[in-house]
């Protein structure tokens, strides 16, 4: 006997009854009867479907919320830790143009500079998401990334972990920023070494997967498509089935007594949604824990990390004069070495109206850096070139106040802290001649 009953405009419900032996005739009222407990049946699940999607899109609200207030929050830190980085990266390069290239020391210095050019690319990363501005996507190869990376999560991690990397396809082309797949696979590792208490194995595997219907689960909706799957495993302690489903909370761990913050998979979560990518998670409580990042295929040819990373030759100076203002006397000292590094004579000043009373002496730069909390108020860009007689260079800090007119784009190039080596070869390099193009000609 079948009972077909129209729950909303959407949703029609379909009710068989079977009987082992002969089938008793029923009367209108007892048809009836079921068919009103069939519908409020039907009525009872579609609510509970209702309940649970509320459930799972309040659930992804709070969690959106968080990540805001975390966002806000790193947005505040970054100044300070800019400062930091900028010292440690200045000194790293200093250090390196000291040693000779055959010294087995230089190979150490050019993995902290590496290091230090990633922590600045990801401040960035986090200021432009504190910032909710748009970021450029690349197209690269996942595979190529992980190789790349590879020996910073060998050193990051515990001796008495296994880590190994399997490619089941080489063809893992995705469109994003790379360093948050880094970001990724930095968080993932170490929670999984965090899980693992004695000797343990991680594996990283890269392939690919076709997704064939739509998948729903408690924190995403994956729609049917082709995708670069990153895998991360361990044979670690596995998560709870209770905790589970806070997992990705920021602020949320499980491991507080050992150093647990509850922001690594929380930035993993936030990485992998601006990838626009789906996560899976499988874990057994004594077996381990898999972690299936789930990532938009391109058919794009991918840019190679070099592009990306921007590491080129370094363009060099004949002797010409910098005047930089710094009121930091220890990223003073880093700047100075740097401009002298590259070929430049650095002249150094403290505040603002130390390298003007220097140049109204009759003294000239062929270039001139401000750190911008050293300019005074009234100084746009368009006025240093007006006053200075050369183009500047602005060194910002977190937010650059200065004016974004064209005519301060043409005199001014503006840099966010900290300046590594290379970009401030490149940004010196550039107004060097750009000035000089500029030098009228004598016949």
């Amino acid at each position: 006997m079948l009972l077909a009953v129209r729950v909303s405009n959407q949703l029609i419900a379909v009710s068989c009854l079977g009987y082992d032996g002969h089938r008793p005739r029923f009367c209108s009222s007892e048809i009836q009867l079921l068919e009103l407990a069939t519908a409020w049946l039907c009525q009872y699940i579609d609510i509970q479907r209702k309940r649970t999607e509320c459930n799972i899109l309040k659930r992804r609200l709070e969690h959106a919320e968080r990540l805001q207030a975390v966002g806000a929050l790193v947005g505040e830190i970054t100044h300070e830790f800019n400062n930091i980085l900028g010292g440690i990266l200045g000194y790293a390069e200093t250090a390196r143009t000291a040693l000779r290239r055959s010294a087995v020391t230089r190979t150490y210095v050019d993995q902290i500079i590496s290091s230090s050019h990633r922590a600045r690319l990801i401040i960035d990363q986090i200021l432009t998401l504190s910032r909710k501005v748009g970021r450029v996507a690349k197209p690269f190869s996942v595979v190529e990334l992980v190789i790349e990376v590879a020996p910073l999560l060998r050193v990051a991690l515990q001796r008495n972990i296994e880590l190994n990397f399997k490619f089941v396809d080489k063809t893992s082309v995705i469109e994003g920023s790379p360093l948050d797949i880094q970001l990724i696979l930095m968080n993932l590792c170490k929670n999984a070494s965090q899980a693992i208490v004695a000797d343990g194995q991680i594996d990283v595997i890269v392939g690919r997967a076709f997704v064939a219907q739509q998948k729903i689960s408690a924190h995403d909706v994956m729609p049917a498509g082709e995708y670069v799957v990153l895998s991360v495993s361990d044979n670690g302690e596995g998560i709870p089935e209770d905790v589970l489903p806070h997992i990705y909370e920021p602020f949320f761990t499980a491991r507080s007594r050992k150093g647990g913050t509850g922001l690594g998979l929380a930035t993993v979560y936030s990485r992998v949604s601006e990838l626009a990518g789906y996560i899976k998670v499988t874990s057994t409580v004594g077996q381990g824990t898999r972690f299936d990042i789930y990532l938009p295929s391109s058919s794009q040819e991918p840019v190679s990390l070099d592009t990306l990373f921007g590491r080129c030759k370094t363009p060099r100076g004949s002797g010409q004069i910098v005047a930089l203002v710094e009121p930091d006397p220890i990223l003073r000292e880093v700047y100075e070495n740097k401009i002298a590094d590259l070929g430049y004579e650095p002249v150094g000043f403290e505040a603002f109206k130390e390298l003007y009373n220097w140049m109204s002496k009759g003294e000239q730069a062929d270039l001139v850096l401000v750190e911008q909390s050293s300019l005074p108020h009234s100084k746009s860009a368009t006025a240093l070139h007006a006053v200075f007689k050369t183009t500047s260079i602005i060194i910002g800090g977190n937010d650059l106040m200065m004016s974004a007119s064209r005519d301060a784009m043409m005199t001014a190039l503006f840099l966010p802290k900290p300046m590594s080596f290379s970009a401030m070869a490149y940004a010196i390099h550039m107004k060097i001649k750009t000035c000089e193009c500029e030098l009228p000609t004598i016949a």
